[in-house]
């Protein structure tokens, strides 16, 4: 089974896409946490998976500069935390507030 934990950014995206298809939303805090990855592929299999299972994007593209994407990325946090979807199962919070909350 796909694993969000794993090093292998092949697993993650693979998780991603399974969540996705299982419509999980307990995998939702992992794919926000995802949006803000190196890895290109792990940012579009997030915002993939995060529209398939929201119908949202919330302005995120996977290819914008990186300071466009943590805004994106706050915004799906903020989101999150209005819908209660707050705890990952991997223990890494995607509501850390060290990433920018207040953009304009």
């Amino acid at each position: 089974e796909a694993d969000f934990r794993s090093s292998d950014p092949r697993e993650r995206t693979l998780a991603a896409t399974e969540a996705a298809r299982a419509g999980d939303p307990s995998a939702v805090p992992e794919l926000i946490a995802m949006l803000e990855s190196e890895d290109d592929a792990a940012r579009l299999a997030a915002i993939a998976s995060l529209r398939a299972m929201t119908g949202e994007t919330l302005g995120y593209d996977f290819a914008a500069p990186r300071d466009e994407r943590l805004e994106a990325a706050a915004r799906w946090r903020r989101w999150a935390r209005e819908n209660r979807l707050v705890e990952p199962r991997t223990g890494v919070s995607p509501m850390d507030d060290s990433a920018p909350d207040d953009i304009e």
